[in-house]
C-alpha cells in the first residue's frame, strides 16, 4: 500500500499534518492546504479501498489518512510483537512438557518432533528466528538401556 501511495506522490500526507488556515493567507497556501486536502482523500480511498468489509466498517470513520495509518499501525504492530511474544511461549512450555515426560516416562524415552517454520526478521537479511509450527508427532517408547 504504502508503495502505491508514493508511486501516486501521496504518501506525504502519512507523516505531515494539514497546513492550517490563517486569516490573509496567501494563494499559495492556499492551493497548498486544498493540495494536501485533496491528496489526503485520494490516500484515505486507496487504504480503505484495500480493506475487507469488517475493516472497512471498523475505520471508515478515520479523521485523516495519517489517523487511519496510525491507527491501523498502532493494531498489527502490537499484534505482530505479541504474536513473537506468543510463539517464545509456546516453545518454553513444549521444552518444559518434554522435560517432565522424560522424568515421569522411566522406563520409557520420549520422541518429540516439533515442525518448525523459519522466518527472516524484516529489518535484516542476515538475521533468521524459529518459530514452532506445530507438534507433528510425541511418543512414549521403551527403552532397553535403562530397564
Amino acid at each position: 500500500m504504502k508503495i502505491l501511495l508514493t508511486t501516486l506522490h501521496v504518501a506525504y500526507v502519512l507523516i505531515t499534518e494539514r497546513p492550517k488556515e490563517t486569516e490573509g493567507e496567501t494563494l499559495e497556501q492556499t492551493r497548498s492546504r486544498q493540495k494536501w486536502d485533496n491528496d489526503d482523500f485520494i490516500c484515505m480511498g486507496h487504504i480503505l479501498n484495500g480493506m475487507s468489509d469488517g475493516l472497512f466498517d471498523t475505520y471508515q470513520d478515520a479523521i485523516s489518512a495519517k489517523d487511519l495509518w496510525e491507527r491501523l499501525e498502532a493494531r498489527y504492530m502490537q499484534e505482530d510483537a505479541t504474536s513473537q511474544a506468543v510463539d517464545s511461549e509456546i516453545s518454553n512450555q513444549l521444552i518444559g512438557l518434554m522435560i517432565y515426560l522424560s522424568i515421569k516416562a522411566g522406563h520409557y524415552k520420549v520422541e518429540c518432533r516439533i515442525f518448525k517454520k523459519k522466518e527472516k526478521d524484516k529489518g535484516s537479511d542476515s538475521k533468521s528466528k524459529d518459530l514452532v509450527a506445530m507438534i507433528s508427532e510425541l511418543n512414549l517408547v521403551y527403552d532397553d538401556d535403562k530397564a
